[in-house]
């Protein structure tokens, strides 16, 4: 049975405050970007407009993972960990305000993910030639 977040450790209302501000910079700075697109750029150099592009996705995956945090916490499922549904410590949190796994958990996922890329590499040198 899952309860509430500990409200001593980080204040709801403060976690609120902090994405709902991260959410307007984050608009703000996708806002300049689109404005950047706009400009004309030279067509021998579409670096700038794929910079822009890409920069405006990062930003619009950062709100949304911003907006389905401020939705845990209304739902009271903010700050424990998606995969062990244990609480994510405090210090965690302080440290990193999206934390959806616990250090655990994290921990495991970073390995998970290092063992598959460390297979799409040649086992041996030379294993290209």
């Amino acid at each position: 049975m899952k309860k509430s977040f500990d409200e001593e450790a980080v204040e709801e209302t403060t976690v609120k405050e902090i994405l709902v501000k991260e959410i307007e910079e984050f608009a703000n700075e996708q806002k300049k970007h689109l404005a950047a697109l706009r400009v004309r750029h030279s067509p021998g150099d579409p670096s700038n407009l794929i910079f822009h592009q890409r920069r405006i996705n990062e930003l619009g995956e950062k709100i949304k993972k911003h907006q389905q945090i401020l939705i845990k916490i209304d739902e009271g499922t903010y700050g424990f960990c998606e995969e062990c549904e244990k609480p994510i410590s405090p210090e965690r949190l302080e440290a990193q305000i999206t934390a959806a796994l616990c250090i655990t958990c994290a921990r495991a996922f970073t390995r998970s993910q290092e063992k598959a890329a460390w297979g799409k590499f040649p086992q041996r040198v030379g294993q290209f030639a």
